[in-house]
């Protein structure tokens, strides 16, 4: 079981790979494929400690990740990504899905709700 274990989670984190480099080229460009990965990584472990358990939703926090960075959750310049980060009153998918849509009005111009 083991071994189907790690071939599926290599298979996932290639999938992630490909997904980023084709939704975040500039910032893989500049990582480099070492530190596209390493943050790959870090993303995951990050999400799976955020709480969250599907592919889906790990590959949704990944991209809050390559957008914002992987310090989003505490960076003072993004108050409302912290906000919802820290919000223990909420599921885990609760907030990947406000901080999706709070991250979609940010890239809009609206400071994130702000």
């Amino acid at each position: 079981m083991a071994v189907f274990r790690a071939e599926s989670f290599r298979r996932f984190h290639e999938y992630l790979r490909a997904h980023v480099e084709s939704f975040f080229p500039e910032q893989c460009g500049a990582l480099g494929p070492g530190e596209t990965e390493k943050l790959i990584s870090l993303a995951v472990k990050d999400a799976q400690t955020f709480g969250l358990q599907s592919q889906r939703d790990i590959c949704k926090y990944l991209d809050v990740v390559f957008a914002f960075g992987r310090d989003f959750g505490t960076n003072p310049r993004l108050p409302w990504a912290v906000k919802i980060r820290k919000d223990q009153s909420l599921t885990p998918e609760t907030r990947l899905e406000l901080l999706i849509a709070q991250s979609a009005m940010y890239d809009a111009g609206g400071g994130g709700g702000e």
